[in-house]
C-alpha cells in the first residue's frame, strides 16, 4: 500500500513478481478495472492525501465524486483524518501496550497497560501531544509513535540514572550508620 512507482508502462507490458510478461491487449487490465482497484487501495488507506492522489490520478473517475466528498468531510473533521491515520496502522494489542508503557514512563497516565485503547489513554495521546504542540484528537500517527518510542526510552534511562543514584546514596548512608553504630562490635551498638 506504501509503495508509490513512476515511469513508463508500455500498454503491451506488465510487471510480474519483478519480471517483466508481454501480454496481449484484450488481457490488459481495462481503465474501469484500474479505476476501481485504485479505488479500492484509496479507500483502504483512507487519508486526504491518498483521495487527493486518485482524483488527481482519476480526474473522471467512476468515484471521483465520492472521494472529493469525503476528501471535504475529512478536512470539516479532521479528527476523522487522524482516527483513519491511525487505524491505517493496524496496531496489535503489544503495539498498544508498548504505546501506553511509554505514555506512563513520560507522565501520561493511560489507566492501564491492557492494549485497549480507551478514554484513559486517548486522554494520555492527546496530553501529550498537546505537550508536544501536536493536533492529534488523542489518535497517534507512525512519526509520533517513533517520537513517543524515542522520548520514552531517553526518560527509561534517566529514571534508571536516578535509581542508580538513590542505590548509592542509600548503600553510603548505610555503610556510615555501621560505622556510627555497630562497627565496635559491642552488643550494645550491635
Amino acid at each position: 500500500r506504501h509503495i508509490k512507482a513512476d515511469g513508463f508502462l508500455p500498454q503491451t507490458m506488465a510487471f510480474v513478481s519483478g519480471t517483466p510478461e508481454i501480454l496481449a491487449p484484450d488481457t490488459l487490465p481495462s481503465l474501469d478495472d484500474a479505476d476501481q482497484t485504485y479505488w479500492h487501495a484509496v479507500q483502504a488507506i483512507g487519508t486526504i492525501e491518498a483521495l487527493q492522489r486518485y482524483v488527481e490520478r482519476y480526474p473522471q473517475g467512476q468515484f471521483a465524486a465520492q472521494a472529493n466528498q469525503m476528501i471535504t468531510t475529512l478536512v470539516a473533521r479532521p479528527e476523522t483524518q487522524a482516527q483513519a491515520v491511525e487505524a491505517a496502522l493496524k496496531l496489535n494489542r503489544d503495539q498498544r501496550r508498548q504505546i501506553q508503557r511509554n505514555l506512563s514512563i513520560l507522565g501520561f497516565n493511560p489507566r492501564g497497560i491492557d492494549g485497549l485503547f480507551g478514554r484513559g489513554s486517548r486522554a494520555a495521546i492527546g496530553a501529550w501531544q498537546q505537550s508536544r504542540g501536536i493536533e492529534g484528537f488523542g489518535y497517534l500517527s507512525g512519526n509520533q509513535i517513533a517520537v513517543l518510542q524515542a522520548s520514552a526510552d531517553i526518560r527509561s534511562q534517566e529514571l534508571e540514572e536516578e535509581a542508580r543514584k538513590r542505590q548509592v546514596e542509600q548503600d553510603r548512608q548505610d555503610t556510615e550508620y555501621w560505622h556510627q553504630t555497630g562497627s565496635d562490635g559491642t552488643e550494645g551498638s550491635l
